[in-house]
Parts: C-alpha cells; structure tokens; sequence
C-alpha cells in the first residue's frame, strides 16, 4: 500500500504540472483563435476531450474512495470497474484522447512521440480483458492509482498535441 501511495502522490503532481501545461497551451491558441481557427478547432477537440475524460478518471476516484476508505478492498475496483458499464465507460473516454490526439496532430513525425505517451491506452483498446487485467481483485487505492495514471497519459498526450498545434500557429 505505501508503494502504491508513493506512485500516486507523484502521479498526482504531475497531473497537476500537465494540467496547468496545457490550459496555458489551450489559453495561447484561444487567444489567436481568428488567425488560425483550423488549428483552434484540433485544439478544441483534444483539450476538451482531454478535460472530460480527466474529470471522469476523478470521478471514478471519487466514487472509490467514498465506498473504500481504507483503500484496501479488493472487491470495490472489481464490482466498479468490471461489474458495471463504468469500464466501458472508461474505455470510450479513453479512446476519445486516443483518436482526437492523433487526428490533431499536424506534424506526423510527432507520432512516435504520441503513441509512446498513449500506449497504454492504445493497448487496452484491443485488449477484451483489460478491465480484468487492470481492475480484477485489485485494493481500491492500487485502482485509483492505476486511473490517476489513465490521467497522467491523457495529459501527455494532450501536452504533444497541444504543443505541436501551438509550433504551427507561431510565425
């Protein structure tokens, strides 16, 4: 468990840093929205996309730590996460970054970059028992770690593609 709680308290760190990175990406390429509206429109997509998803993977955190304070249940992630549509809710928020981040990227050769940010995501979507992998008999606060870290790849991605829109906007 204190491992797990190392992991998370980092994970949410830089969650917070990545947050902060790409609302003031976001804020630059809002703010010259009339000169470059087709690169603010890929910017939308992803930052929205990105922010939704975000606040679900909180919710979800949420949910788990009011039905398991301790954190160490093991059932709590199972009956949430597998048991239930939130899994597959997740994976449709998940996918959502995945294409959006992809379809927004202008320069390709970024790509590598992308996908190394967003394996993860990129595997469990052709992975039928990634729910199992993931979340089966897992304690509550190894789940919330695991989805602080479904954000923190979110927001890497978020952070290329943000970043690659705004290098294209700059004269």
């Amino acid at each position: 468990m204190d491992a797990f709680k190392t992991v998370d308290s980092s994970l949410r760190k830089t969650t917070d840093y990545l947050n902060n990175t790409i609302d003031g990406l976001y804020l630059y390429i809002d703010s010259n929205r009339n000169t470059h509206l087709m690169y603010a429109l890929y910017a939308d997509s992803i930052y929205i996309t990105t922010k939704n998803t975000c606040n679900y993977l909180e919710s979800l955190k949420d949910i788990l730590k009011s039905k398991d304070e301790s954190g160490e249940n093991i059932d709590t992630a199972t009956n949430m996460l597998i048991k239930s549509e939130k899994g597959d809710t997740l994976l449709q928020n998940l996918y959502a970054v995945y294409k959006y981040a992809h379809s927004s990227l202008i320069d390709k050769s970024k790509k590598g970059e992308l996908d190394s940010a967003l394996a993860t995501i990129g595997d469990i979507q052709v992975d039928k028992n990634w729910k199992r992998k993931y979340f089966e008999m897992t304690p509550t606060f190894a789940a919330m770690t695991i989805l602080s870290s479904f954000q923190n790849d979110c927001m890497n991605a978020a952070t290329i593609t943000l970043r690659d829109i705004k290098e294209h906007m700059t004269p």
